[in-house]
């Protein structure tokens, strides 16, 4: 990664959550599902879809 991206990204979450009408959005970063190379990441995701409701 170049300095100035890792400038970029240096105090930014990896997930947030706001609120969009009755419902939330959960934003991650990176795309952790890419092509299934970090097979513990769908959880997270999996987390965020079935859990989405509870999460403030």
């Amino acid at each position: 990664m170049s300095g100035k991206n890792l400038e970029r990204i240096a105090n930014a979450p990896v997930v947030s959550v706001q609120s969009v009408g009755k419902g939330k959005l959960i934003s991650y970063y990176d795309n952790m599902n890419f092509r299934g190379t970090w097979l513990g990441t769908t959880k997270l995701f999996t987390n965020s879809v079935f859990f989405g409701n509870i999460i403030r």
